[in-house]
């Protein structure tokens, strides 16, 4: 397996409407399914995060990390993202990034 990270523009990190700081919380499906994938705490894929995987009090997640799948067959997922305020979303074909992003 290729280690990749996942990361959700404008859910990473998660903010409130008035854009202070909100606790959030994802979970993993594999991808245009409600079936729950497995995300990791670590590079090398052996320990598994609970979902909902819960930001801090600022709206922070822990490093993300999944099976990244190959170029010619790449691990797909679709995230749930809610936070203590109400809001909600979906993404699909989110694809682990073998490049971690700027910060």
């Amino acid at each position: 397996m290729t280690a990749g990270r996942i990361y959700v523009p404008g859910a990473q990190p998660s903010r409130s409407r008035n854009g202070g700081a909100v606790v959030a919380y994802m979970n993993f499906y594999i991808n245009e399914t409600s079936t729950p994938k497995v995300v990791y705490a670590d590079s090398g894929l052996t320990t598994p995060l609970s979902q909902p995987v819960t930001s801090d009090d600022a709206g922070r997640f822990v490093l993300i990390w999944a099976d990244a799948g190959t170029d010619i067959a790449p691990n797909l997922y679709a995230v749930e993202w809610d936070t203590s305020d109400g809001q909600s979303a979906t993404w699909d074909d989110i694809r682990p990034s073998t490049v971690a992003p700027a910060t």
